[in-house]
């Protein structure tokens, strides 16, 4: 079984720190972006199998970066949350 990949784009450090321990915890690989910006660059990088973004996000807002990112056929698939 390929474990799942998980790109959390937070920018509170300590709701970071928690997400990623419960995920962890049940076995998933988690890659941490602090920014919109950050985000989207991951998202390009990593293919996640999910996306936990975060609305309220310096650089470039957490509506905006959904939106590229769907609006890019490389990464228009990934389930946003």
């Amino acid at each position: 079984m390929t474990t799942a990949h998980i790109l959390l784009v937070e920018d509170h450090e300590d709701n970071r720190n928690i997400y990623r321990t419960i995920l962890e915890h049940f076995g998933f690989v988690v890659h941490l972006a602090t920014d919109g910006g950050e985000g989207i660059r991951l998202a390009d990088e990593v293919s996640p199998d999910l996306i936990l973004l975060d609305i309220d996000i310096p650089v470039r807002d957490g509506l905006e970066v959904a939106r590229h990112l769907k609006s890019n056929p490389a990464t228009a698939r990934i389930p946003i949350v």
